[in-house]
């Protein structure tokens, strides 16, 4: 029986190499600092012992957190210097806790951990279960969903949640005066590859794509 390995490479796309399809890690990306920038010379520091010193990179990943609005990481150096920077889901889910409790007809907003994808492979993604007051619009549309209802009016919700977040979200009725919303990680993940390549000291970054290698019988 064949076994399938996978590695994480740093692709460089150039003329389009890898498509829309072609699978990443969600909430990975892997960035080139400009040679020369604050972010180069920092990553200089940090590869200057074995094994790398991600802290020399902190100073550099918050102002790449204040200029993209998205809590990250540095978790690895990859080859030819590349850096792999992760969504932080857990303050990311906070933040958009807070924002969404003082939002008119908002009951209360729950931090959550939802189910793992299939195998357990990796920690379940972060939602927010929350509830709207009583016989509000919102409520009634939520409630109307659970029964097959409502459709149009529950995806119109979902997404201005969404747009007052700044985050793409999908939107889920498990109980009928509860919406729960998952922080969609994959949808994410090239909203913030082109705030990165917009930046000044980023040369180069990307999605941290997947290739898939079949072992001989």
């Amino acid at each position: 029986m064949n076994a399938v390995f996978y590695v994480v490479l740093p692709i460089l796309l150039i003329g389009g190499a890898m498509t829309s399809s072609t699978p990443f890690v969600p909430g990975e990306v892997l960035v080139h600092f400009v040679s020369g920038s604050a972010g180069n010379n920092a990553l200089e520091k940090a590869i200057h012992v074995t094994p790398p010193d991600l802290q020399a990179l902190a100073s550099v990943v918050e102002e790449l957190q204040a200029a993209t609005h998205i809590p990250l990481k540095a978790s690895r150096v990859a080859s030819g210097n590349w850096v792999v920077l992760n969504v932080e889901p857990g303050p990311l889910a906070d933040r958009a806790a807070g924002i969404l409790r003082v939002r008119k007809n908002i009951e209360s907003v729950e931090v959550v951990t939802l189910e793992p994808p299939p195998q357990g492979l990796a920690p379940g993604p972060k939602g927010l279960r929350i509830r709207f007051t009583s016989r509000s619009p919102e409520s009634i549309i939520v409630s109307k969903k659970m029964s097959g209802a409502e459709k149009k009016r529950f995806t119109r919700l979902v997404s201005e949640l969404s747009e007052a977040l700044d985050l793409p979200l999908k939107g889920y009725v498990r109980e009928s005066d509860r919406l729960l919303l998952e922080i969609d990680l994959m949808a994410l993940t090239p909203i913030l590859v082109e705030r990165l390549k917009a930046l000044p000291d980023v040369e180069f970054a990307q999605p941290n794509y997947r290739a898939g290698f079949r072992s001989s019988p």
